[in-house]
């Protein structure tokens, strides 16, 4: 029998396994050459997740064995029985119970030649299906749309006795593929943003929305554009001035000693409750990113944070708020943030016992464990990564809701390859030995596939919040093999080669490590390039591996992409052979295949010039010759990216003309495919369009005068001003039906 103290050891060793494999133990028949001997139990007034668990349990052994199970109350004698949710379980077992389970915890168990299936409520019991699926009948949920279902007409399974609690009572990460409800389950994620609906057991936290809701949330409860003009004590006092934003941060904080305000927050906190009942817990958190010089410096303030530190003004706030909320609110939970200037601990301030404290990680390297120190000689900022451990320790010893916000990904840079893979169990580990209770792996831009292997990411993520003792290398080999098939050999040895490479380099890999990183050297990613050009290969025909195969291929042309001059300069100085076409454009249409719309790619190199003064439009640099005051640039990277510190108005220039292909056409537009700042458009010195306030990572499109002259050359201009951080032009620009 597997008992509960070998249930991780038997995930891995293949200790699951059909009774024909364990012929000393007698086991369960489910089913015969195809047909069922056996029949799925449900008490008539379970509640509605259990019956849920049991009709996928009956929908999955059907699609296993081919058999029809049907799902009924009263069992069947002459076959086996498997006994769905706790109710069930007690009509099979008088003594049977789920003490000590929580919402989630598990029992597998054969019961003569029967089985039970059940578990905590509402979760447990969905997850024990899912449990036994996998890890006793086979079945993979790789990723929402990929599974691995085996064929075994005649079913059988070992005697198993497994009763298991998730040490971690929230797991999350949100790529948006995990958040599908359906995977979610099978995956045991039940985070705040996972679309788990009530038939299968609902979330474990609810907070009233996703986003402004549920973290950075002092604004949401007391907005300056409502409050401020009339009550500017309420927010930050910086360099004697009442403020809510800074040139730094479009924000600052608010006065968490002034009791005005305090009284105005619970009020409309109370107000927010009352009108959204489903939430049970509430947050009560600093604005992003507004730390020093931001947060508030009056003297109330101040000296409060001088007694005990930035953290214990924020959590006495968050204390106060608490003791009137739940007079009304008996039965909510609270949620802050551990951030940036709030993450080392207070000296003296507790957390109320209702208040969990999410951690955030955000100045480590994950390409270091979080609790090993990092070289004061290497790259990056060890200072940050080796802090963490001790704010960790302390948070731990005064916080008995402690929860991680990781960043798992890289939010700058989103398809970049992210070799962190190798560190994600001992950090959970770390955590969980820590009194951690839950985490939350925070992924970039969860709206987009554009980013470096997600399915992987969030399959290991998964499995290792459910149960941190797995092995992880074991992990990581199944989901490769699962999941690209006969590719899989080449695409272990590409997450093999990043991961070594970005070890032996040493580099610093948080959430905006750049493309100059050196583990992505010439070397390391023609190599790469060479392997996954051997796993499309090997992929053949089947199109849904040749699919995946895409996405490391993806990731590695767009290292290419946003290091190409360092890259050709190795490749140059170290005499390696260039594996991709010459120019950056023609790697980029690799990456984003411009697709049969697009008549005409303008090219890369254009002319540029900075305007500190403004004088451009006035002085028409848009009809202007080229001379020597125009700089070359590539439109491919963003103008402070290419040596040009500088931030203010700017202009773009380059001249075309439209390709015989286009003559005719009549409904041709520009498309610009990526503009960081807000622009104006000039064609042959009339304006075409602008672009403000546009997401800096979106296209922009504009039609073409119907009479544009297919024989004339067209002078285009772009003018554009930002203010701060990343700015220009940094994607092709092409002509479009």
């Amino acid at each position: 029998m597997i008992r509960r103290n070998e249930f991780s050891t038997a995930l891995l060793m293949g200790m699951w396994v059909s009774a024909h494999c364990a012929a000393s133990s007698a086991g369960v028949t489910l089913s015969e050459n195809g047909q069922s001997r056996a029949a799925v139990l449900v008490a008539s007034d379970a509640p509605t997740p259990v019956r849920h668990a049991a009709g996928e349990l009956a929908r999955y052994l059907q699609r296993v064995t081919g058999a029809d199970f049907n799902v009924q109350h009263r069992p069947e004698t002459g076959i086996a029985n498997i006994f769905v949710g706790p109710k069930a379980a007690k009509s099979r077992d008088e003594e049977f119970t789920t003490d000590g389970l929580g919402k989630e915890g598990i029992v597998i168990r054969t019961a003569g030649e029967d089985l039970i299936l059940a578990g905590g409520e509402p979760r447990g019991t969905y997850y024990a299906v899912y449990t036994f699926l996998e890890n006793a009948v086979g079945c993979r949920f790789w990723a929402p749309g990929a599974e691995t279902i085996p064929s075994r007409p005649t079913l059988k399974v070992e005697d198993l006795d497994v009763r298991y609690a998730p040490v971690l009572e929230t797991r999350e990460t949100t790529d948006y593929r995990a958040l599908d409800g359906n995977w979610s389950v099978k995956s045991k994620l039940n985070g705040r943003k996972h679309r788990v609906g009530a038939h299968q057991g609902g979330k474990s936290i609810n907070y009233i929305a996703q986003s402004k809701w549920s973290s950075h949330t002092f604004w949401t409860v007391i907005p300056p554009n409502v409050y401020f003009e009339s009550h500017p004590e309420w927010f930050s006092l910086i360099d004697g001035e009442r403020v809510h934003k800074v040139p730094q941060y479009s924000g600052t904080s608010l006065c968490l000693t002034n009791e005005e305000m305090f009284r105005q927050y619970v009020e409309n906190s109370k107000l927010a409750l009352n009108w959204h009942p489903w939430a049970d817990i509430y947050d009560i958190s600093q604005i992003d990113d507004a730390g020093e010089p931001n947060r508030c410096m009056c003297a109330p303030c101040t000296a409060v944070e001088e007694e005990d530190n930035p953290a214990g003004l924020i959590i006495q706030f968050a204390n106060k708020v608490i003791a009137e909320l739940e007079k009304d609110f008996p039965e909510m939970m609270y949620s802050t943030l551990a951030y940036h200037y709030s993450q080392t601990p207070p000296r003296h301030t507790k957390p109320h016992d209702k208040l969990t404290v999410r951690l955030c990680p955000i100045g480590c390297s994950t390409s270091t464990p979080y609790f090993e120190h990092r070289d004061e000689n290497s790259d990056g900022d060890h200072s940050r990564h080796n802090k963490f451990r001790e704010d960790l320790l302390g948070w731990a010893k005064i916080c008995d809701r402690l929860y991680l916000w990781d960043y798992v990904g890289n939010f700058t840079y989103l398809m970049l390859p992210h070799p962190n893979l190798r560190t994600q169990a001992p950090n959970i580990r770390f955590m969980v030995e820590n009194n951690v209770k839950g985490i939350f792996g925070g992924y970039p831009n969860r709206n987009s596939p554009e980013t470096a292997m997600p399915e992987l990411r969030s399959w290991l993520l998964a499995k290792l919040m459910w149960d941190p003792a797995l092995d992880d290398k074991a992990l990581i080999e199944e989901f490769i093999h699962g999941f690209y098939g006969p590719a899989a050999k080449d695409v272990l040895a590409y997450v093999n080669l990043i991961h070594d490479a970005v070890e032996e380099s040493g580099d610093y890999l948080n959430l905006s490590s750049p493309p100059d990183a050196k583990f992505l050297s010439i070397d390391t990613l023609g190599k790469a390039w060479e392997i996954l050009q051997s796993a499309e290969a090997a992929a053949g025909d089947h199109r849904s591996y040749r699919e995946r195969v895409r996405n490391p291929q993806r990731s590695v042309l767009y290292a290419f992409t946003k290091a190409y001059d360092r890259l050709r300069k190795e490749a140059e100085e170290t005499g390696t052979e260039w594996p991709l076409p010459e120019s950056n454009l023609e790697i980029y249409d690799l990456l984003h295949p411009p697709g049969p719309e697009v008549v005409h790619t303008l090219p890369a190199e254009w002319h540029f010039k900075t305007d500190p003064s403004g004088a451009g439009w006035s002085e028409r640099w848009d009809k202007q010759e080229i001379d020597a005051s125009w700089a070359p640039i590539s439109i491919m990277k963003a103008w402070t990216d290419q040596g040009h510190d500088y931030h203010g108005a700017a202009w773009y220039r380059t001249s075309f003309r439209l390709p015989g292909a286009a003559e005719g056409e009549k409904n041709l537009k520009l498309r610009l495919g990526a503009i960081d700042g807000d622009a104006m458009i000039i064609l042959d010195g009339k304006k075409l369009g602008e672009v403000k306030g546009q997401a800096w990572d979106q296209p922009s499109t504009f039609p073409l005068p119907p009479t544009l002259d297919p024989n004339q050359e067209h002078r285009l201009a772009i003018r554009v001003t930002k203010d701060n951080f990343a700015a220009g032009l940094w994607k092709p620009v092409r002509i479009t039906r």
